[in-house]
């Protein structure tokens, strides 16, 4: 039995009244629900979940850990306490305890395969890459064939023939659409490594039809809602200044288009805290939302919003992000919020926008040899990536004519071949003094959690620009209908 307002409620009783608050936005009761259920039984099985849930979605990382900690300094052992506890950590790039806490979970709900996965993850995340091989290594001697984690060595091993030959009978004989990619994937990158691109781009395209087959995504709907951001965003507002310690630094543009190169840089910076791709923009979105119920849908809501609630959605953006408010800037590379400008100017209209720009056949054929899971749904088909890429550049257009001079173009093959004077300008777009590190970012050991996590702890270069070129034959069809 629990207590709670000075009443008596069973644990679904209780669960109940906490998603009935939730759904009404009324967190701090949500939060009081939850207080209660911890202190009467902090190791139960359902509270946890609920607790890591709600926690975990309003990204309140430091009080979840909180929770998790009480929890296992009665038992350290906890299995879902240090579960949870690796995630958690792992939203805090606070990834050595990340692997600490993975180390105490057994193989249970959880597979030794998942387990193995999210541990090399971590490790390449943090740049540790002799022991992520060794973690592969391992993996493939419980799994001699795992797509995945050929994915995952692709990019810090040179493949041998005989490790070729082992991807390419897997993937003929897997029957899991989504291993088999993995391993398509896989083969495709190592057959590019040696100019083997017709048969690199056979086994491009395959798995990546295999991908599209799995990913829920209505193209069209996509494509329409970028189309409409032009009319819904039609006029200049900025909402009232928030009061903030830390200015954030968006940094947008197609996947692939060089963001975390240019995130690195900056982060790289005595004044940036680098925060990688948030989630935190459309989170608040949603919570304003919720609160004012707009008539129309995204995006025609946009005039419906006031100065005032654009102004407090900029609040709780700000509020989600507290932890990254160590420094005067933080970075937050989310690309596709390249869509989001519209709202950015109105709740911060303090915020830095940086626009990554690369050759339009660089970026698409870039996203195309990626798996991105099933957030960039648009990036396994050539015909919608192409379309998607139009769009994009459309919006951008409309934005920089909407906030001329408010939004900084960094070109991708520019910064590649003249580092120091193309550093030296995005420095001081934001207001900084030029700092040696920030040439030197390849050498800092912060934690990137995105696919270049291991490109950018090399020192620039330029061997990645016009690589689409080595597949004209399959791509110049798509590269006629770029928009001029």
């Amino acid at each position: 039995m629990y207590i709670f307002e000075q009443r008596t409620y069973q644990l679904d009783e209780l669960i109940t009244l906490l998603k009935t608050n939730y759904n009404q936005r009324r967190y701090d009761y949500v939060e009081a629900i939850l207080s209660v259920l911890f202190d009467a039984t902090p190791g139960n099985a359902q509270v946890l979940h609920w607790l890591y849930n709600y926690y975990n979605g309003v990204r309140k990382f430091d009080t979840l850990l909180s929770y998790l900690q009480q929890v296992l300094d009665n038992e350290p052992s906890h299995q879902q306490a240090n579960y949870y506890k690796v995630t958690c950590c792992r939203n805090l790039k606070r990834h050595r305890d990340a692997l600490h806490a993975l180390a105490l979970v057994a193989p249970g709900p959880i597979s030794a395969q998942q387990l193995a996965l999210l541990k090399i993850k971590l490790l390449k995340e943090c740049g540790d890459q002799a022991d992520a091989l060794q973690a592969i290594d391992s993996l493939l001697k419980i799994d001699a064939c795992h797509g995945e984690a050929f994915w995952l060595r692709r990019d810090l091993l040179e493949v041998c023939d005989a490790d070729l030959n082992t991807m390419q009978d897997y993937f003929v004989s897997c029957t899991d659409k989504d291993d088999k990619a993995y391993c398509g994937f896989a083969i495709a990158y190592a057959l590019d490594k040696t100019k083997q691109y017709r048969l690199a781009f056979d086994y491009y395209s395959t798995s990546a039809q295999l991908k599209r087959q799995l990913v829920d995504y209505n193209h069209q709907k996509e494509i329409d809602d970028v189309k409409n951001l032009i009319t819904a965003f039609s006029k200049q507002i900025h909402s009232q200044e928030t009061v903030s310690h830390s200015t954030p630094i968006f940094i947008v543009g197609m996947p692939r288009s060089g963001t975390t190169l240019v995130e690195q840089i900056i982060a790289a910076h005595s004044m940036v805290t680098g925060a990688d791709e948030l989630s935190d923009l459309a989170l608040a979105t949603t919570n304003v939302l919720q609160e004012v119920k707009p008539k129309q849908t995204f995006p025609f809501w946009a005039d419906e919003l006031s100065l005032a609630d654009y102004k407090a959605l900029g609040e709780v953006y700000l509020s989600l992000t507290k932890q990254y408010h160590k420094t005067p800037y933080f970075t937050d590379k989310m690309p596709l919020n390249y869509k989001a400008i519209g709202i950015i100017k109105r709740a911060l209209p303090h915020a830095k926008i940086i626009h990554c720009v690369r050759n339009p056949m660089d970026t698409i054929w870039g996203c195309y040899k990626q798996i991105f899971g099933d957030g960039i749904g648009f990036s396994y088909d050539l015909k919608e990536l192409t379309e998607t890429y139009n769009a994009y550049r459309n919006v951008m257009a409309h934005w920089h004519r909407l906030y001329p001079g408010e939004i900084y173009d960094v070109h991708y093959e520019q910064l590649v071949t003249n580092q120091y004077p193309q550093t030296k300008q995005l420095l001081a777009y934001l207001g900084l003094d030029f700092e040696q590190q920030c040439f030197d970012f390849h050498t800092s050991e912060r934690v990137v959690h995105t696919l270049s996590n291991q490109q950018v702890r090399q020192p620039i270069y330029s061997g990645a620009v016009a690589g689409w070129e080595n597949y004209q034959f399959a791509l110049n069809e798509y590269a006629n209908q770029i928009v001029k």
